[in-house]
Protein backbone atom coordinates (compact mmCIF):
# COMPACT_ATOMS: atom_id res chain seq x y z
CA UNK A 1 0.00 0.00 0.00
CA UNK A 2 1.25 3.48 -0.88
CA UNK A 3 0.33 6.00 1.77
CA UNK A 4 -0.13 9.60 0.66
CA UNK A 5 -0.50 11.05 4.13
CA UNK A 6 -3.47 12.21 6.15
CA UNK A 7 -5.73 15.02 5.06
CA UNK A 8 -7.70 16.79 7.76
CA UNK A 9 -10.83 18.82 7.28
CA UNK A 10 -10.19 22.19 8.85
CA UNK A 11 -11.85 25.58 8.66
CA UNK A 12 -9.42 26.40 5.82
CA UNK A 13 -10.28 23.32 3.71
CA UNK A 14 -13.89 22.58 4.66
CA UNK A 15 -15.40 24.25 1.58
CA UNK A 16 -12.50 23.79 -0.85
CA UNK A 17 -13.75 23.13 -4.39
CA UNK A 18 -10.61 23.32 -6.52
CA UNK A 19 -7.98 20.81 -7.56
CA UNK A 20 -5.22 19.19 -5.54
CA UNK A 21 -2.30 17.27 -7.04
CA UNK A 22 -0.54 14.59 -5.01
CA UNK A 23 2.79 13.18 -6.22
CA UNK A 24 4.86 10.42 -4.73
CA UNK A 25 7.93 8.60 -6.00
CA UNK A 26 7.88 4.90 -5.18
CA UNK A 27 10.27 2.07 -5.87
CA UNK A 28 8.60 -0.92 -7.53
CA UNK A 29 9.88 -4.23 -8.84
CA UNK A 30 8.06 -3.99 -12.20
CA UNK A 31 5.48 -6.65 -11.26
CA UNK A 32 1.79 -6.13 -12.11
CA UNK A 33 0.47 -3.19 -10.11
CA UNK A 34 -2.99 -1.81 -9.40
CA UNK A 35 -4.06 1.36 -7.56
CA UNK A 36 -7.21 1.07 -5.45
CA UNK A 37 -8.99 4.09 -4.00
CA UNK A 38 -11.31 4.56 -1.06
CA UNK A 39 -13.02 7.44 -2.87
CA UNK A 40 -15.35 9.48 -0.67
CA UNK A 41 -16.53 12.99 -1.43
CA UNK A 42 -14.22 13.30 -4.44
CA UNK A 43 -15.65 13.75 -7.93
CA UNK A 44 -12.76 12.44 -10.02
CA UNK A 45 -9.18 11.23 -9.68
CA UNK A 46 -6.83 11.67 -12.65
CA UNK A 47 -4.04 9.10 -12.52
CA UNK A 48 -0.63 9.65 -14.10
CA UNK A 49 2.38 7.36 -13.85
CA UNK A 50 5.82 8.57 -14.89
CA UNK A 51 4.28 11.59 -16.60
CA UNK A 52 1.84 9.55 -18.71
CA UNK A 53 -1.94 9.90 -18.32
CA UNK A 54 -3.41 6.52 -17.35
CA UNK A 55 -7.09 7.04 -16.58
CA UNK A 56 -9.59 9.23 -14.77
CA UNK A 57 -11.48 7.38 -12.03
CA UNK A 58 -15.06 8.53 -11.51
CA UNK A 59 -17.17 5.40 -10.93
CA UNK A 60 -16.78 1.95 -9.37
CA UNK A 61 -14.61 0.05 -9.35
CA UNK A 62 -12.29 2.68 -7.93
CA UNK A 63 -9.13 1.01 -9.19
CA UNK A 64 -6.66 1.39 -12.03
CA UNK A 65 -4.27 -1.20 -13.44
CA UNK A 66 -0.98 0.67 -13.94
CA UNK A 67 1.13 -2.37 -14.85
CA UNK A 68 1.97 -1.17 -18.37
CA UNK A 69 3.13 2.22 -17.04
CA UNK A 70 5.47 1.18 -14.21
CA UNK A 71 9.11 0.17 -14.54
CA UNK A 72 11.44 -1.68 -12.22
CA UNK A 73 12.92 1.00 -9.97
CA UNK A 74 11.62 4.50 -9.26
CA UNK A 75 8.15 5.52 -10.49
CA UNK A 76 6.29 8.79 -9.98
CA UNK A 77 2.60 8.39 -9.16
CA UNK A 78 0.50 11.54 -9.60
CA UNK A 79 -3.14 11.92 -8.59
Amino acid sequence: MIGLGKWACTVNTMFFSGEVTLKKTVTLDGAPCCLKFDKKGINAIRVKVNGKAVRTVMWTPFEVDISEYVVAGENEIEL
